[in-house]
């Protein structure tokens, strides 16, 4: 009886161990947490439309948004639209709000699918933080972080 026991203890340890490398073996859905970034140069000191879009290459569900902006009032949104849903209701939001420096960057956004868009609508304030120059090229992103299936 306990030789019984321990084996089916070392069993459910080794499963256990497994799950760790193949959290997906025993899915009939696979899901991991990934990432989903929209990007687009710009020029410091020059004020400028921000316009980005792109599709998933998988569904993505995104919960977390980030964003690089150095400091506040660099840059502003106007539109966060997911599967053409807009996560703003109303107004402009500070870009700062999704910057890494900031704890509060939860959103549920609906679940994009390859044939959908996130879409991020903005302007660049011309603003020119400390540490940068006229001129510098700065690349802005906003990232978009949550379950996703893996592509089969």
């Amino acid at each position: 009886m306990i030789q019984i026991i321990k084996s089916i203890i070392i069993e459910i340890f080794t499963l256990i161990r497994e799950l760790k490398i193949n959290p997906n073996k025993y899915s009939r859905i696979k899901i991991e947490e990934f990432t989903m970034s929209l990007s687009q140069e710009l020029t410091i000191g020059k004020p400028c439309r921000i316009s980005m879009t792109d599709q998933p290459d998988t569904t993505i569900r995104a919960q977390v948004v980030t964003s690089n902006v150095p400091c506040i009032q660099f840059i502003f949104i106007d539109e966060i639209k997911a599967a053409n849903i807009s996560a703003l209701l109303a107004g402009k939001e500070d870009a700062y709000n999704y910057s890494i420096k900031n704890t509060l960057r939860k959103l549920d956004l609906p679940t994009i699918t390859p044939a959908n868009r996130i879409v991020v609508l903005g302007e660049y304030t011309g603003l020119i933080p400390k540490g940068f120059n006229e001129n510098d090229k700065f690349i802005f992103t906003m990232s978009f972080k949550g379950p996703a299936t893996l592509c089969d």
